[in-house]
């Protein structure tokens, strides 16, 4: 531990990185809180899990291109924020952070998520938007206990039919794809509010009568011709979009 408080001390001495983040090994130690946003980064140190008790760490609007495996070990963090980087892939090691709640890997250039990603059974806020994944694996079922999901602009062609797990799923975001159709366990998310399909290549919708809590539905830009279910069972609806179909 000692060695490894020495190298991260390096580290932050070497990126100017004092004013941010203390230099002695006790606080390094206890501190739960790190903000490394735009500090024009293009790597953290293998060391960075020398911060054994960190629980929010931020580091977007850097110039990132991986996370080192040793964030695995940072079991007591809970909300990892890495929007806009030039990340290209995720370390197998992700699947560790068990505590994990709030994951933002947005702007990045993903295309694909490790399988251990599917482990992260306790996050409630995804945010995986403007990236370049092509795939979801069928364990996305895991993920059972989001809240919030956005997915939008990215390059999937298909979503597996992982959602009925997800009943407290409240706002889905889809939008910018190339999906041709939906997974049926979409109708089974129970407490959906808000649902954004729009820019897709959709021409047939699963039944979303069951959506009684659905508040926002966007379909705009797609390529349906009807809606094979009566709008008028969705009460709750306020705001429903159908532009260019």
């Amino acid at each position: 531990m000692k060695r490894c408080c020495e190298d991260f001390v390096k580290w932050v001495i070497d990126n100017c990185l004092e004013d941010t983040v203390s230099v002695h090994p006790d606080d390094l130690k206890m501190m739960t809180h790190l903000d490394l946003r735009r500090k024009k980064l293009t790597s953290l140190p293998e060391s960075i899990d020398c911060l054994e008790n960190l629980s929010v760490l931020k580091i977007s609007n850097n110039r990132l291109t991986s996370l080192p495996e040793t964030m695995g070990n940072l079991k007591e963090l809970k909300n990892l924020q890495c929007e806009n980087n030039l990340l290209e892939t995720l370390p197998q090691s992700i699947g560790n952070l068990s505590k994990l709640m709030i994951l933002n890997l947005s702007v990045n250039r993903l295309e694909s998520l490790p399988e251990s990603f599917y482990s992260l059974k306790n996050l409630t806020r995804l945010t995986i938007a403007a990236n370049k994944l092509t795939h979801l694996s069928p364990k996305f079922s895991n993920l059972s206990k989001l809240l919030f999901l956005s997915l939008d602009t990215n390059e999937l062609n298909e979503l597996p039919d992982a959602f009925a797990s997800m009943k407290s799923l409240y706002y889905l975001n889809l939008s910018y794809n190339h999906l041709k159709s939906l997974p049926r366990s979409i109708s089974a998310i129970e407490e959906l509010e808000t649902l954004l399909l729009e820019g897709n290549e959709l021409n047939d919708l699963p039944s979303l009568e069951s959506h009684d809590m659905l508040i926002k539905l966007d379909l705009s830009d797609n390529d349906l011709s009807s809606l094979d279910f009566d709008v008028s069972a969705l009460e709750d609806l306020k705001i429903l979009i159908l532009d260019n179909n």
